[in-house]
C-alpha cells in the first residue's frame, strides 16, 4: 500500500477540495493519512494548503474585526423574545373544544356536499325519465321520497 500512496503522490496533486477538506479535518482517515503524506513529500501542495490556511486565517480575522466593529443593538434582545413569543402562539397546540369545532365543520361540510351530489343525482334522474334508459316509475329518483 506504501508503494501505491507512493507512486500516486509523485503524479497526481491533491485537489483544491482535498486540501480544504483536510485543513476542515472532513476527510476520511486513510484518505486524510494519505494526504498528510502526499503533502510531507510534494512541495506543490504544501504551499498550496500554506496559502489555504492563510486565507482562513484572514476571513477569520476580518470577520472579528467586523464583530468588534459593529454597536450592539439594544432593542436586539426584545425583538428576539417578541419574535419567539410569535412563534411558540403560532405552534402552541389548540385547546379541544377548537379542534373538535374543526372537525365537525369539516364533518358537516361532508355531509353537506355529499347530499348536494345526491340531490344532483336525483334531478338528472328526474330529467332524464322519459329517455329510454332513465327512471321507469315515479318518485325513483326522488331524493325525498326515499328514507335517509
Amino acid at each position: 500500500m506504501n508503494f501505491l500512496i507512493g507512486r500516486l503522490s509523485r503524479f497526481q496533486h491533491l485537489s483544491d477540495e482535498t486540501i480544504s477538506r483536510l485543513i476542515a479535518g472532513e476527510l476520511a482517515t486513510v484518505r486524510a493519512f494519505s494526504s498528510r503524506s502526499h503533502i510531507e513529500k510534494c512541495w506543490q501542495c504544501r504551499s498550496r494548503r500554506e496559502a489555504f490556511e492563510r486565507a482562513a486565517m484572514q476571513v477569520t480575522e476580518h470577520r472579528n474585526r467586523l464583530v468588534e466593529g459593529t454597536p450592539p443593538n439594544p432593542q436586539r434582545r426584545e425583538l428576539l423574545l417578541a419574535d419567539l413569543r410569535r412563534r411558540a402562539e403560532q405552534s402552541a397546540p389548540q385547546p379541544i373544544w377548537t379542534r373538535s369545532i374543526s372537525y365537525l365543520r369539516s364533518l358537516l361540510e361532508v355531509a353537506v356536499g355529499s347530499q348536494e351530489t345526491q340531490v344532483k343525482r336525483a334531478r338528472r334522474r328526474s330529467a332524464t325519465a322519459g329517455w329510454p334508459g332513465g327512471a321507469a316509475t315515479a318518485g325513483e329518483g326522488d331524493i325525498w321520497s326515499r328514507q335517509l
